[in-house]
């Protein structure tokens, strides 16, 4: 069973156990990271809510590999795949930018992911048997697409090309900067 039918059988079991709680947001947890359903107090049920916390976290990922060069490399490719040109790294930088600036609009503008949505519409369209690729888009273009969490999304995956078409070692430089940042003074030694 692959882990997309997993998640699909654990959000059926969901659904027949708490058919009241349609709306509950953990259901999003089971599409993108296959949590395994822990036990919840009576009470909380009596109140028409459910807490559900993640036991352990299933590692199969949209990157194969569970580290970011890996995932680098993965999304570098995946872009010249998709027919993007290499470019000068002042383009990739400012593309980044850009993913940044349409984050600080959407946040102004209170654009942000549903999560509970896209679980309604994603969860009804797969009941009807729909083509699950068409299902996933018209769930993700009404509540994910062009939110703030949506925007910080492209700014990492611009990123992580970069990182890709510049064989650039990021976990170690996340672990180097990390170390080096312990060591400087507070606020760096600047005003803010």
């Amino acid at each position: 069973m692959s882990q997309k039918e997993r998640d699909i059988a654990a959000v059926e079991a969901y659904m027949k156990a708490f058919p009241r709680l349609k709306d509950d947001a953990c259901i999003m947890n089971v599409f993108c990271r296959g949590v395994e359903w822990a036990d919840t107090h009576p009470a909380d049920q009596n109140k028409g809510t459910l807490t559900v916390q993640p036991k352990s976290i299933d590692d199969e990922k949209i990157f194969p590999e569970l580290n970011m060069n890996s995932a680098c490399l993965d999304q570098h490719a995946l872009v010249m795949k998709k027919g993007f040109e290499m470019q000068p790294i002042a383009i990739w930088l400012m593309l980044t930018v850009s993913e940044l600036s349409e984050a600080l609009e959407a946040d102004r503008n209170n654009r942000h992911a549903d999560y509970g949505l896209f679980s309604r519409i994603y969860y009804n369209a797969l009941q009807g048997k729909g083509n699950k690729d068409a299902s996933f888009e018209a769930a993700f273009k009404a509540a994910i697409k062009d939110t703030f969490e949506d925007e910080i999304a492209d700014a990492f995956l611009r990123l992580m090309q970069i990182c890709g078409a510049f064989n650039i070692d990021i976990e170690r430089h996340i672990q180097l900067k990390a170390m080096y940042n312990q060591l400087r003074p507070p606020k760096h030694g600047k005003a803010y």
